[in-house]
């Protein structure tokens, strides 16, 4: 097991933020619960948003488009 928690910091993601990485015990691992209650309603629909893109890239290769659907109604005169 780790003695203790190292940090590494990768290079910016294009967005402008920067990848942060910790490694600690299992055990001492915090519940991400209080963080995400901590941010806005708005910064967590778009984390949610960022995850389902990226979900959806990497299970159909790119991003949704809307379908097309036409239909003909013809009204009474």
């Amino acid at each position: 097991m780790l003695a203790h928690k190292k940090v590494y910091t990768a290079g910016m993601k294009k967005n402008g933020i920067a990848k942060v990485v910790k490694k600690v015990k299992l055990h001492e691992q915090k519940s991400d619960c209080a963080y995400w209650q901590s941010q806005t309603p708005v910064a967590r629909l778009e984390a949610l948003e960022q995850i389902r893109q990226e979900v959806h890239r990497w299970k159909y290769g790119e991003e949704p488009r809307m379908q097309k659907a036409v239909a003909v109604i013809r009204m009474k005169k």
